[in-house]
C-alpha cells in the first residue's frame, strides 16, 4: 500500500504522537539497547580482556557511597572499544528500523507511532542517519530539544531532532 494512503503524513490532519509515547518509545529502545550491549559484552568478555571478578572487587571497595564510573573501573582501552560497540549499535539499530517498511524501533510499534519524512513519506537511509545524529545533538544538550515541544506552541509535536531532519512521528491510523 502507498505510504500516502496508509499512513496519512499527507492528510490535512494527520494525529502526531504525543511526548509520553515518544518518551516510552526511547526508553524501551535504551533498554533494548543495553541489554543487547551488555550480552555482547559479557559473551565477548575474554575479546575485551575484562576480568568480571576483578571489576566486582573495584566495586565493592567503593561501596562506602562514593560515584564511581564503568571508566575507572576499565581501563581506556576496553572503556573505548565499549563505547564504540555501543555507538554500532545504535547506528544500526535506529537506521535500520527507522528506514525499514514499518518506518519504527521496536519502542515505536508498541505505542503504535511511526517516524515519517515530511516531504517524502518514507524515510531512506540517509534521512534515518540525519534523524540519528540529531536525536544525538538532542541527548548533547541535555534533552533541551525536547523543550520545543513544550513551549513553541507546535501542533505537529516537533522536537529538534525532527525540525533538524524534517521528520515527525505519527500516530498510526488503522
Amino acid at each position: 500500500m502507498d505510504n500516502k494512503r496508509e499512513y496519512g503524513i499527507f492528510r490535512k490532519d494527520p494525529i502526531y504522537a504525543n511526548f509520553m509515547k515518544r518518551l516510552g518509545s526511547f526508553f524501551i529502545d535504551i533498554l533494548i539497547l543495553f541489554t543487547l550491549l551488555t550480552a555482547t559484552v559479557n559473551i565477548a568478555g575474554k575479546y575485551f580482556n575484562i576480568d568480571v571478578e576483578e571489576m566486582k572487587e573495584k566495586i565493592e571497595l567503593n561501596e562506602k557511597g562514593d560515584f564511581i564510573s564503568l571508566a575507572k573501573v576499565l581501563d581506556q582501552d576496553v572503556s573505548r572499544k565499549i563505547n564504540i560497540l555501543a555507538m554500532f549499535y545504535v547506528v544500526v539499530y535506529y537506521v535500520s528500523f527507522w528506514s525499514s517498511k514499518k518506518q519504527a524501533t521496536i519502542g515505536n510499534m508498541f505505542f503504535n507511532i511511526m517516524v515519517v519524512h515530511v516531504k517524502k513519506g518514507k524515510l531512506n537511509i540517509l534521512n534515518a542517519f540525519i534523524r540519528l545524529i540529531a536525536s544525538i545533538i538532542n541527548i548533547k544538550i541535555f534533552f533541551l530539544g525536547c523543550l520545543i515541544y513544550f513551549f513553541k506552541n507546535r501542533t505537529d509535536g516537533a522536537q529538534l531532532q525532527d525540525l533538524l531532519s524534517d521528520t515527525r512521528v505519527i500516530n498510526l491510523q488503522k
